[in-house]
């Protein structure tokens, strides 16, 4: 200590100089936390590996969202947001899509709340954060009408405000840390010379921790956030003016007890100051276990250690400088203040407790009890709650919450990795997954690839589809009925034409009688193939079934076609009978192609039950997602939208 006495002038030059260098020369220690941001997170967290995932895939895209509130939503309204939209979409540097809220009911629905007063416009973007926020201050300033109610919201602009909500903070913080310290001093020593030292000392040491961790970022990729120069902030001034008042007080009982300024100053360093250095180390150590932590935000406060460092060095030099060099003059004006005096509020409280133990623990457990009892471990993961509506972000969050729900800002993505393509037989577990989820408390919605709009897609679901089975039995069944009908005045009028046949004229009659005796038998089968098709839903036997019945159809058709050609021949009277063969020649074949399509509708069922009762997927989820849909135009924008890589 004698040397740092004698020394003193070169040292706080060194100092001094030391700390101006640092400063100009080092990093930027707020703009490094703002590159690192606010939402750090291990890299083995499941929505970190969730993110590597997507931006190994190229789909980590980034969804900022317009957020309108109108009293009403009319013609003018409408043209106001297409124009807004048709400008976004003109920027190709940082927009990649916008979606339109009015393009279609579909949209309308999800995007404009149903009382009709707020409309969401989501914009896909990519670039930095730097960049993504520059076009939303542009998008503020030159295309949002200013006179309407518009927020830009989105992660990327909240994180940004959290930033700038932290930088706020962090002035704030200094100032009334200052303000407070020193008028704390102010009573303590009653001097106004000795308050500046404590600030002084621990201004030296937060200037030189900056511009040490700002180093110690950019060489060993030091863990930094926003909260590390708060962290420095109220940590260093705190422990510092503490250290610092036990020192000064110190220093002026050594002056009190009539030692000489040297003499003072050692032993204050040799008594106080040993305590200090102990406190010190232990903080020292404190803050250096923290960096083995895993959360980056907590592992960010080992910066602190760094500066506990800066201050022992700073308490050592510069504070004995203060006093060496000021001497009585840095308790000035008081003389008394600041010397050792027994307090005898502690003096009573240390008697009490030593006198009357159980009544001492009696107030400490009736203090501490109900606070444990009370404390429900309340846990707020919503930074968001941080900084308050004070920031367009947060306003149009709160709208959107209000609107529509927050997840329609702010989605959680849930990823689902295999190997291999996705096939139909997969689909159906995604679906069963998304209506788990749905079960879970606080979701309000799951948009999934077998729900792109949120909305449930009941065709997916077995007992949907059974449903349109039985209805397409049904339509079979009515449709047998409506063939048998026009087989029955078929048969009718080849009966009468049989009878206005002259007699000896042709021998086309018997042929005529036995096709309608024919159509009457086939009709007879197709009732039994309807009433069977009823009772046992038998429907690969009703298929065969109609396959012998159209075949018999085909030949009466032809038989009919026949007699009619044979009585055109013969001429006059009795060719003008063929007339009415040829009809009902051709009523026989739409007979038929009515038969056809039904046995057709009725193959397809079969093959469906086949596939339903193949598919192990069905079982266990109700679900059964047809082979093709995943190819078909119809649901390719559900797949290209949830489907990648």
């Amino acid at each position: 200590m004698h040397k740092i006495i004698q020394w003193r002038w070169g040292i706080l030059i060194s100092l001094i100089i030391l700390t101006a260098a640092l400063f100009v020369v080092a990093p930027n220690l707020t703009k490094q936390a703002e590159e690192a941001g606010s939402f750090q997170l291990a890299d083995d967290m499941d929505s970190q590996r969730a993110q590597a995932i997507l931006d190994e895939a190229g789909k980590s895209d980034k969804t900022i969202s317009l957020v309108y509130e109108f009293e009403s939503i009319g013609e003018t309204e409408r043209t106001d947001v297409a124009r807004v939209i048709e400008e976004l979409r003109q920027n190709e540097t940082v927009v990649t899509d916008v979606l339109d809220p009015f393009e279609s009911e579909e949209t309308e629905a999800q995007l404009v709340s149903e009382d009709g007063r707020i409309v969401l416009v989501p914009i896909t973007v990519e670039g930095t954060t730097e960049e993504i926020n520059a076009f939303a201050d542009d998008v503020r300033e030159n295309v949002l009408p200013q006179e309407e109610t518009v927020y830009i919201t989105g992660e990327e602009i909240i994180n940004n405000d959290v930033n700038l909500s932290a930088q706020e903070g962090l002035k704030k913080t200094e100032i009334i840390t200052v303000v407070l310290i020193f008028g704390l001093l102010l009573l303590v020593f009653r001097s106004i010379v000795t308050p500046f030292i404590p600030l002084i000392a621990v201004g030296f040491t937060y200037l030189l921790s900056q511009s040490f961790v700002a180093f110690f970022v950019d060489w060993f990729g030091f863990p930094v956030s926003n909260y590390t120069q708060i962290f420095l902030v109220a940590i260093l001034f705190g422990i510092g003016t503490d250290y610092c008042i036990l020192l000064l007080s110190r220093y002026k009982e050594e002056l009190s007890a009539g030692h000489a300024i040297e003499d003072a100053i050692v032993n204050t360093y040799k008594t106080a100051g040993r305590t200090v250095l102990i406190s010190g180390l232990a903080v020292f150590v404190g803050f250096a276990a923290i960096g083995f932590a895993d959360f980056p935000i907590f592992k960010s406060a080992v910066a602190v250690a760094v500066g506990i460092a800066v201050l022992l060095l700073i308490l050592f030099t510069v504070v004995p400088f203060f006093m060496a060099t000021l001497k009585q003059r840095l308790f000035w004006p008081s003389k008394k203040a600041g010397e050792h005096h027994d307090s005898k509020l502690w003096a009573g409280l240390s008697r009490l407790s030593v006198n009357r133990p159980f009544i001492s623990i009696l107030v400490v457990g009736l203090i501490t009890v109900p606070v444990l009892f009370t404390y429900d471990d309340a846990r707020s993961f919503n930074t968001v709650d941080e900084i308050g509506d004070g920031y367009d972000s947060v306003r149009g969050l709160n709208l959107i919450s209000e609107g529509f729900g927050q997840g329609e800002s702010l989605p959680v993505q849930i990823i689902l990795k295999q190997d291999q393509a996705i096939t139909e037989s997969e689909v159906p577990y995604i679906e069963m997954f998304a209506s788990e989820l749905e079960k879970v408390d606080g979701v309000s919605g799951v948009r999934a690839l077998t729900r792109p709009t949120g909305e449930v897609i009941d065709d997916f679901y077995v007992d949907t589809q059974l449903g349109e089975l039985s209805e397409g039995l049904s339509d079979a069944q009515t449709g047998l009925g409506d063939v048998q009908a026009g087989l029955d005045e078929i048969e009718q009028g080849l009966n009468a034409v049989v009878g206005q046949l002259p007699s000896g004229s042709t021998d086309a009659g018997a042929p005529l009688a036995e096709a309608a005796a024919g159509l009457n038998q086939l009709n007879g089968q197709l009732g039994l193939i309807g009433q069977g098709l009823t009772a046992t839903q038998n429907i690969p036997a009703a298929v065969g079934q109609l396959g012998q019945v159209s075949a018999g159809l085909t030949q009466i058709e032809s038989g009919i076609s026949e007699a009619a050609s044979a009585l055109n021949a013969q001429g006059s009277q009795v060719g003008e009978l063929s007339t009415g063969l040829s009809q009902l020649a051709t009523g026989v074949g739409e007979a038929n192609d009515g038969l056809g399509q039904i046995e057709s509708g009725l193959g397809e069922a079969v093959s469906f039950l086949q596939q339903l009762s193949e598919a192990d997927s069905l079982r266990e989820t109700g679900v059964y997602f047809p082979e093709g849909t995943l190819t078909s135009d119809e649901f390719s924008p559900a797949v290209e939208r949830y489907v990648f890589d």
